[in-house]
């Protein structure tokens, strides 16, 4: 009997996106899925997307057509959710969800790896730190719904062998202490700035403690955005307004301006940016301000990572400067780091805006995961493997 094929994946439950990492055979691939899931009826799968054929082995690894079946019950998950009628949620938890998007990541990625319909799984998924306590009932979950699922692949019969669960931020922790083993004992800060919530805890000699969460994630400021102005979708202008705050570029703004007439926008543009400038203010005092009360004070070193940490780096940076200790093994600067400060990740394949926000997810498999050993890679991969 042929020895069955081992694939492991790593997720990260994002607000605004999952994020996997898969393995197979000493081969690396990544995917971004978009985080809806929605329940519908089996049969609209068949009359409303044409050109899909539903459980016959089509290929469709790209993502924009997931969906999985679990005792008769049916969830599409991602894009395919959206065509539906879903929408971003933030209030339910992330584990009411999670084994669906596993399924879904699962599925994709098998068929990206050619593995067929019955294989085993090694999994590590990243989950906010008050959600933890539900890891047991999530891995039950999960062992009975892989080993039969149905997915556009067709049945899935999957054999979970090993699951582990850990706090968002302990993937960056990793490769802090990976990097830095001599600062082990110092008192390290983890900063997950995400766009649903904020969530800090404090490890020291590699033990954490002091979780803390808010909702003062991205979305926040994203809807005072909203609330100052009128007519703006979500989902749009929180890519449209991380787009500008990064790049300055206002260009960025038009595909969400309501008024097209090229002489009626710009003053529509003048308002956006006022309303984006004077929340920013707002903002990032109350996110300060929350920080001030969660860190103590004698901090070594910080990681930051999440995408919100990406758009606001140059505001954390200059936050976290002015209350961190110099290091003069650093030219005199605070240890600030984050996947693009101080430490130099591989290039995976996602979208460039997604790069930095896969390191904790990508340092969950490379740290916290029993690795296979790459027998190939990415090109863009190999690349930036060698500058390292």
């Amino acid at each position: 009997m042929a020895r069955r094929k081992l694939m492991s994946i790593a997720v990260d439950f994002g607000a605004s996106a999952t994020k996997v990492i898969g393995i197979c055979e000493g081969v690396i691939v990544s995917s971004i899925m978009s985080p809806e899931v929605i329940e519908i009826d089996r049969s609209s799968l068949e009359g409303k997307l044409d050109g899909y054929s539903i459980g016959k082995g089509s290929r469709h690894s790209t993502g924009e057509y997931a969906f999985v079946g679990v005792a008769d019950r049916y969830y599409a998950v991602g894009a395919l959710a959206r065509r539906f009628g879903a929408f971003q949620r933030f209030k339910p938890l992330k584990v009411e969800s999670a084994a669906y998007k596993v399924l879904a990541a699962t599925s994709l990625l098998a068929d990206r790896f050619d593995l067929g319909h019955s294989f085993d799984l090694s999994l590590g998924c990243l989950l906010p730190p008050s959600e933890l306590a539900d890891e047991e009932l999530l891995q039950g979950r999960l062992g009975e719904f892989l080993a039969e699922f149905d997915s556009p692949m067709g049945a899935m019969n999957v054999n979970l062998t090993s699951a582990t669960f850990y706090p968002e931020g302990a993937g960056i922790l990793e490769l802090y202490q990976h990097r830095h083993p001599s600062n082990l004992q110092s008192r390290v800060g983890i900063l997950m700035a995400g766009h649903r919530n904020l969530t800090c805890y404090i490890a020291t000699d590699g033990m954490v403690a002091g979780f803390a969460s808010c909702d003062l994630g991205f979305n926040s400021w994203v809807k005072e955005v909203m609330n100052k102005t009128a007519g703006y979708q979500l989902e749009t202008l929180s890519v449209a307004l991380a787009r500008y705050w990064t790049s300055k570029d206002v260009a960025t703004l038009q595909p969400i301006l309501r008024r097209q007439d090229e002489r009626s926008y710009p003053a529509e543009i003048v308002r956006l940016v006022e309303v984006i400038e004077q929340t920013h203010k707002i903002y990032c005092e109350s996110v300060f301000n929350w920080l001030d009360e969660q860190l103590p004070s004698d901090l070594a070193a910080v990681m930051m990572s999440g995408g919100t940490a990406d758009v606001l780096q140059a505001e954390f940076v200059a936050y976290f400067d002015a209350r961190l200790p110099a290091h003069a093994e650093l030219g005199g600067k605070a240890a600030i780091y984050g996947s693009n400060i101080g430490f130099h990740l591989p290039q995976l394949d996602v979208p460039e805006g997604y790069q930095a926000r896969m390191a904790d997810v990508y340092c969950l498999w490379e740290y916290l995961m029993p690795k296979p050993r790459l027998k190939s890679t990415p090109k863009s991969l190999a690349k930036s493997t060698s500058k390292n």
